[in-house]
């Protein structure tokens, strides 16, 4: 693949339930070190050499496009997406997906700060490598009932993805994803489908199902893993609390 192609979609659709009365306004925009919630993965989208971005916002979080101006954009053009409240992330970055299906895609989420900052050049270089349609970026975790914890096979290839679950053995959440074309056309499709069929009150139709029902019909899904990466989701009190306490971000 043409790195020139690579563009990142980015949900933004979300209410920060989680923080509940800990702040004022959109996650994405809160200061966080001196930058906007949202810039830091923009400053990491710049390091990997991804300059183009569709965020996918909620109408109404009308602080996040303000908070994104000049310097924190980190010279990555950004072009928004206005959505609706929808019932699931993949409900969220379908209408991004539709304006950019021919391109490669990385998936980041604009609540989580992650290291290694350029970690989406190797997981670039492990698809033009396997010719996979997704990449999963892996990264250790100990809090599996709150996030998507992968299951490897004796390659270290992807054959399970478990669901906010209690703990299972397993060492990797994904945390940032990398696709093809052919991965934006079957999570196209599979939305289609659960709109037509409807979604079971209170269940979310996650990525990470959309990724295991690919594994399951056959798509090529690979993980580049970070043994020693690290991520903070702020989209909790105690993470929030904890990334303001480092030095560096």
């Amino acid at each position: 693949m043409n790195q020139s192609r690579l563009i990142a979609v980015i949900p933004a659709a979300g209410f920060a339930r989680r923080l509940g009365d800990e702040i004022v306004g959109s996650k994405e925009a809160l200061d966080v070190g001196g930058s906007p919630a949202a810039a830091h993965l923009l400053r990491r989208l710049a390091a990997a050499n991804i300059d183009r971005a569709v965020i996918a916002l909620r109408r109404g979080k009308w602080d996040v496009p303000e908070a994104l101006q000049g310097d924190h954009l980190h010279g990555v053009a950004v072009a928004y997406v206005m959505v609706d409240e929808t019932p699931s992330p993949a409900h969220t970055i379908a209408p991004a997906l539709r304006l950019v299906p021919d391109d490669v895609i990385a998936l980041a989420f604009p609540d989580v700060i992650y290291e290694p900052a350029a970690a989406f050049t190797s997981m670039l270089d492990t698809q033009q490598e396997t010719g996979a349609d997704v990449v999963l970026g892996l990264f250790p975790t100990t809090a599996p009932e709150r996030v998507d914890m992968v299951e490897l096979d004796g390659h270290g290839h992807p054959v399970a993805i478990v669901i906010k679950q209690p703990d299972r053995g397993l060492t990797y959440s994904w945390t940032l994803a990398l696709w093809t074309p052919r991965f934006t056309t079957f999570l196209l499709a599979a939305v289609a489908d659960a709109e037509g069929a409807g979604l079971p009150e209170g269940r979310e139709f996650q990525i990470g199902a959309v990724v295991q029902a690919a594994i399951e019909a056959g798509l090529v899904v690979r993980g580049h893993t970070f043994p020693e990466g690290s991520y903070v989701d702020i989209g909790t009190p105690e993470e929030l609390e904890r990334i303001r306490r480092l030095p560096h971000l």
